[in-house]
């Protein structure tokens, strides 16, 4: 198979001074067979990791990618599968071309506003909103009626999320090891209704001062984790589970369906139903 490489230097230069033009796109569900097709193609794919491993390689670069990863794809490169699909494994995947194709390896540090990178091997550092923004647009595009600027806009963002990578502040180890025991306490327990001075209680500390810790490390409150967490959760069972919204309200750990509801619309823009909906529409290939 050859050597894997962990990071690439190939980037792709984004100017939003000409619309983008996306195609085709859907989410894959592997059967436990089969293998990624060998091809050349004369357009870009995006391709992002939902669950499981998928190997690939580009001419002479080979990916051994996992969930939360995003691969970029170029024209007129061969790429095709290294080993046959898992079964465990799914990814979203994309098809677009720019107006202007650029270099493959840019060699610009032009600083304009309107401009950023994408690097070709990336991880999101908020992978909820680029698989949101993919949903969004596969859902539009399924309804037949999708707008080229608003498939042009959509495309924008998530190319924009795929570029953010994760930022790392200047605290100290103890402070850090502190706020991940947090993190991992509420994405362990976002089933129970959870609260900052619960989980203050749980691990011996004022709770102020464990907000506050957490806070300089996650730029968020530990409230705000725990509704993440639980939202997160509930928008996976939404797409997955025949659970209703009360059902679904009480297995994420809320006592109320109208808090709920409400912690859902603020963090999403839309409401349980709505999303629901919105997620049975995309395409789903397995082979």
């Amino acid at each position: 198979m050859g050597t894997i490489p962990t990071k690439s230097k190939k980037t792709l230069l984004i100017q939003l001074v000409r619309p983008i033009h996306a195609a085709r796109g859907g989410l894959f569900i592997s059967m436990g067979k089969g293998m990624h097709v060998h091809r050349v193609l004369p357009s870009f794919e995006l391709i992002v990791i939902r669950s499981g491993k998928l190997g690939l390689y580009e001419e002479n670069n080979e990916f051994d990618l996992s969930a939360g990863q995003s691969l970029l794809l170029w024209p007129d490169c061969k790429h095709g599968g290294l080993y046959p699909y898992e079964p465990d494994l799914s990814f979203y995947w994309i098809h677009f071309t720019l107006p202007e194709q650029p270099k493959k390896l840019q060699q610009s540090t032009d600083e304009d506003g309107l401009q950023f990178r994408v690097n070709q091997l990336s991880e999101p550092a908020r992978p909820e909103y680029q698989r949101e923004l993919l949903h969004r647009y596969l859902d539009e595009r399924e309804r037949g009626n999708i707008h080229p600027a608003q498939a042009s806009l959509l495309m924008s963002q998530i190319l924009f999320e795929t570029s953010r990578q994760a930022e790392f502040t200047n605290i100290s180890e103890h402070t850090t090891s502190l706020a991940g025991r947090v993190d991992s306490y509420i994405a362990a327990n976002c089933t129970h209704s959870l609260s900052t001075s619960q989980i203050a209680k749980q691990m011996g500390y004022n709770e102020d001062y464990l907000g506050r810790i957490f806070r300089n490390a996650y730029r968020i409150t530990i409230t705000e984790s725990i509704h993440r967490n639980q939202i997160k959760l509930a928008k996976s069972l939404l797409q997955s589970s025949k659970m209703n919204i009360s059902e679904i309200s009480d297995h994420c750990g809320f006592s109320d369906a109208r808090y709920f509801r409400r912690i859902f619309r603020r963090l999403e823009a839309i409401s349980p139903a709505m999303y629901r909906k919105m997620n049975s529409r995309i395409h789903i290939n397995r082979y």
